[in-house]
C-alpha cells in the first residue's frame, strides 16, 4: 500500500458536487506518419497497450476506517483498461467549437472513485481532419508537471522513428486487509503527531511576536494620531487595497467551457528579448489584458489589480513526487490599458516576489495539510460550496493561471505529430476562470477553463491572449 500525501489528498477530499479537481490535458494528433495515416481505431490500441504501465494507472484508492487518515492506493485486481478507453466522433462539420464543446462536459463529469482516477476519449470527426485525445486524471495522482512526466514517456517521443521503452512487467495485486488499513493509520498517527509538534516549533517565534504586538497595541493607540500624520505627510501607506468582487468571483456551478489559443515560442521570445522579461511574464500580461477586455464587455474594469493564483513547481533534479508544488499570488493590473504598462508592472511584481520567496515561510503550506483530518477537509469544502459562502467575503483570488514547462522538441505520438497540447485544470469556488499554458517545440498551448453560467464567451478570451501578444510582437521593433 501506498498512501497519499497530505498535498495528493488535498484535492482530492475538497472535491464537491459543483467542484470537480482533476486534471488532464487535450492532445490534437496530425494523423499523417511516414508510414501511413493514424487511425482513431489505431490510436484506441496503443492506448489500451501503453496506458496501463504509466505510474499509478492500475491502482485505485481504499478509504481508512471512518475517514480517518489519507486513502492508500493499493493494485485493483479487476483492473480493465477498456473501462477507461472511450470514443467519440464529432457530428458534421465538426468544428473547433464542438470539439470544445464535448471537452467541456467531459470535464464536468465527476470521476468514480471505485476504480482507478483516470479516463481517455479519443475523439474524430474534425474538420481539418486530426484526432484529438483527451487524457483526465485524478489531481490524487499528479499535478500539472507530474502529468506531463508520467504520460509523455508511455506515448510520446520526441523522435518520429523512436520506439517506445519496454512496459514494466505487471505483478500479481497483492492482496490487503483491514489489519493493515488500520496499521497504516496508526503509523499515519503517529507521523501526523510529529508533524504537528515541528509546525508548532516552526511557528512559535511566530506566536510570540504576535503577543508582543498585542501587549504594544495600547502604546500605539497613544501613539496613533501622530504616526498617522507621519504616514500622510511621507505619502506611503501600510493599508492593503480591497479585493474588488467581479463576475468571475460569484459561486460556481459544475458546468465548464473550455477555449483554446496557440502563440509561437519565437513571438514570446523576441518580445522577452526587446523588453529583458520572461515568457511568464508575457503569459500573464496576455492574460491580464484578455481579462481586462472581457470586463470591458460583461462587467466593470476595477481600479486597483485583480489577483490570480499560480502553483509553482518546486521539485528539484529528478524528482518524481506526484505532487510538488506550492501556491503564490500574482496581481494582475487590469487598471492599466496599455499592454506595455501591464508588463512592466507584472515584470516588477514577478522579480519581487521572487526575492520574496528566497525567504522561505517558517510553516509552509504542506506542513498544514498534514495535520488537518481528510474528513474535515471535505466537510468544510461541501459547507463552503454548497452555501456558496464566497459571496460573504472578499475574493481570494480572481483566477488562477498556471505555465508548465513541456518539451523543448516537437513530440509524437506513434509517429504522428502532436501539433497541439491544451491543459485542462480545475476550477475552485469563487475563482470561474483559469488560464493554463503548456510549451512543447515550436508553440506555447492555451486553455481557458470557465464556469459558463458566470464567465460566458470564453473564447473571447482565448482571442484576446492571441491579440495581445501580436500587439506586443509589434511593438518589438
Amino acid at each position: 500500500m501506498e498512501r497519499l500525501t497530505a498535498l495528493d489528498g488535498f484535492s482530492l477530499h475538497a472535491e464537491t458536487d459543483v467542484m470537480r479537481t482533476h486534471a488532464g490535458g487535450l492532445l490534437l494528433i496530425d494523423p499523417h506518419t511516414k508510414s501511413g495515416e493514424l487511425t482513431a481505431d489505431d490510436l484506441v490500441a496503443l492506448l489500451a497497450e501503453r496506458t496501463p504501465g504509466a505510474p499509478g494507472f492500475r491502482k485505485r484508492l481504499i478509504a481508512k476506517p471512518l475517514g480517518l487518515g489519507q486513502p492508500v492506493w493499493v493494485d485493483d485486481p479487476d483492473f480493465d483498461v477498456r473501462q477507461h478507453l472511450h470514443r467519440v466522433t464529432l457530428a458534421a462539420p465538426g468544428t473547433r467549437s464542438q470539439l470544445a464543446a464535448v471537452v467541456g462536459d467531459l470535464h464536468s463529469r465527476r470521476q468514480d472513485r471505485n476504480r482507478p482516477l483516470w479516463d481517455a476519449w479519443v475523439i474524430d470527426g474534425l474538420d481539418d481532419g486530426r484526432i484529438a485525445l483527451l487524457v483526465q486524471l485524478s489531481h490524487a495522482m499528479t499535478d500539472g508537471v507530474g502529468g506531463v512526466t508520467a504520460i509523455l514517456p508511455q506515448l510520446m517521443t520526441t523522435d518520429p522513428d523512436a520506439e517506445y521503452p519496454p512496459l514494466p512487467k505487471t505483478s500479481v495485486p497483492a492482496p490487503h486487509s483491514t489489519i493493515d488499513l488500520i496499521g497504516d493509520m496508526a503509523d499515519e498517527l503517529v507521523v501526523n503527531t510529529l508533524s504537528t509538534a515541528q509546525v508548532a516549533v516552526k511557528s512559535a517565534p511566530a506566536v510570540v511576536e504576535a503577543l508582543a504586538q498585542a501587549a504594544l497595541q495600547p502604546i500605539r493607540k497613544l501613539l496613533s494620531g501622530r504616526v498617522s500624520r507621519a504616514r500622510i505627510s511621507s505619502g506611503s501607506s501600510n493599508r492593503a487595497e480591497p479585493s474588488p468582487r467581479t463576475a468571475l468571483n460569484r459561486p460556481i456551478t459544475s458546468r465548464r467551457s473550455i477555449a483554446f489559443a496557440t502563440v509561437a515560442m519565437a513571438d514570446l521570445k523576441a518580445i522577452g528579448t526587446a523588453h529583458n522579461v520572461t515568457i511568464n511574464d508575457i503569459f500573464l500580461t496576455a492574460a491580464t489584458a484578455s481579462v481586462r477586455r472581457w470586463l470591458e464587455v460583461n462587467d466593470t474594469v476595477p481600479d486597483v489589480p485583480l489577483r490570480t493564483l499560480m502553483p509553482i513547481n518546486t521539485r528539484v533534479g529528478d524528482d518524481t513526487s506526484s505532487n510538488k508544488w506550492t501556491l503564490a499570488m500574482v496581481e494582475l493590473p487590469v487598471q492599466l490599458a496599455d499592454p506595455l504598462e501591464q508588463l512592466r508592472s507584472i515584470h516588477a511584481g514577478t522579480k519581487r516576489m521572487k526575492g520574496e520567496r528566497k525567504a522561505a515561510p517558517a510553516v509552509e503550506v504542506t506542513d498544514l495539510l498534514g495535520i488537518v483530518p481528510p474528513v474535515l477537509i471535505g466537510g468544510i469544502a461541501n459547507l463552503y460550496t454548497g452555501q456558496k459562502l464566497s459571496r460573504f467575503h472578499a475574493p481570494l483570488a480572481h483566477l488562477a493561471t498556471s505555465n508548465i514547462p513541456g518539451p523543448k522538441e516537437e513530440i509524437y505520438c506513434a509517429g504522428a505529430h502532436v501539433v497541439g497540447m491544451f491543459p485542462t485544470p480545475p476550477l475552485y469556488e469563487g475563482a470561474n476562470l483559469n488560464i493554463t499554458a503548456v510549451s512543447h517545440g515550436a508553440v506555447f498551448d492555451i486553455a481557458i477553463i470557465a464556469c459558463p453560467d458566470n464567465v460566458k464567451d470564453v473564447e473571447s478570451v482565448a482571442q484576446g491572449i492571441e491579440d495581445t501578444v501580436r500587439g506586443l510582437v509589434a511593438n518589438t521593433g
